[in-house]
Parts: structure tokens; C-alpha cells; sequence
């Protein structure tokens, strides 16, 4: 199984009003990376865990497909009790996610606001990493300063 990870800052100026990330692939356990390079994450602030609110807790997922009303067939973040549908899906904003999250090939500023680039871009590049029977090991985690 490969294993991607997430790692999420909380340092930065911009932490009150979105958790950004890092998206890449363990390629210490499968000796090389099937994402080309690394991706950010846009998802919300931590609310409690609440539903369409908050960001993912730290933890370790799986990943698998699912097909959504809204979204199509997309990647699901499986086993978020009490939270369900959780997923991989295109927005530039924080207010795009509603839970979810946002994969973007650049990040920046606009009107004081914490934006992604290419989104839809950088999800068809996660989308087409993963076979359809594939499932993927994720880890959310939070980035320690040395």
C-alpha cells in the first residue's frame, strides 16, 4: 500500500484563517514517488471536528474511491466517524472546502486571503497517480520546527 503524507502548519500568519499543507508520497517505503512533485492542501481551521466545518484530525486514513452526487468519482478519505465524505476535490478557497480537501499546485495571497492556483490541474495529477482498486494510506500530521 503506498502511503502519502500530510504535513500541516499552523505557523504561519495566515493560521487563523486556513490550514495549509503539504501533500507528498512516502518514498521511503516505496523507493520512489508516483506524485511528481509535492502539492498544497487548503482545508479549514479546526472546528471541533465539525462536519462541512473543520479540517481532517491528525491521524492515519485510508484512501479509496467513491463516487459523489456533487463531485463525481473522486478520492475518499475513509474511516472520519463521526464525519462521512470526506474527499479530494477542486477550490482555490478555504470557503470551497466544507470539510474537505483542496489540492492546489501554487499558493498565495488575495485580498488578505489565503488562495490556491490550478486546482482542477492538481487534482487530475493526484486523480491519474491512483489505479481504480488502489487504495492509499494517508497520514495527517502537523510540521515540527527544528
Amino acid at each position: 500500500m503506498r502511503r502519502w503524507l500530510l504535513t500541516r502548519t499552523y505557523l504561519s500568519p495566515l493560521a487563523n484563517l486556513a490550514t495549509i499543507g503539504i501533500l507528498s508520497e512516502d518514498v521511503w517505503l516505496a523507493g520512489y514517488s508516483h506524485l511528481d512533485r509535492p502539492f498544497i492542501i487548503i482545508e479549514p481551521l479546526w472546528h471541533q471536528n465539525q462536519e462541512n466545518a473543520s479540517c481532517v484530525p491528525e491521524g492515519t486514513y485510508n484512501l479509496a474511491w467513491r463516487t459523489f452526487p456533487q463531485h463525481g468519482r473522486r478520492l475518499w478519505v475513509r474511516d472520519t466517524s463521526p464525519r462521512t465524505d470526506i474527499l479530494f476535490h477542486a477550490g482555490n478557497f478555504q470557503k470551497d472546502t466544507h470539510g474537505c480537501l483542496l489540492p492546489n499546485l501554487r499558493f498565495g495571497i488575495a485580498n488578505n486571503q489565503p488562495r490556491g492556483y490550478e486546482s482542477q490541474k492538481a487534482l487530475a495529477l493526484i486523480e491519474a497517480t491512483v489505479a481504480p482498486e488502489e487504495e492509499i494510506e494517508l497520514i495527517i500530521t502537523h510540521y515540527h520546527p527544528a
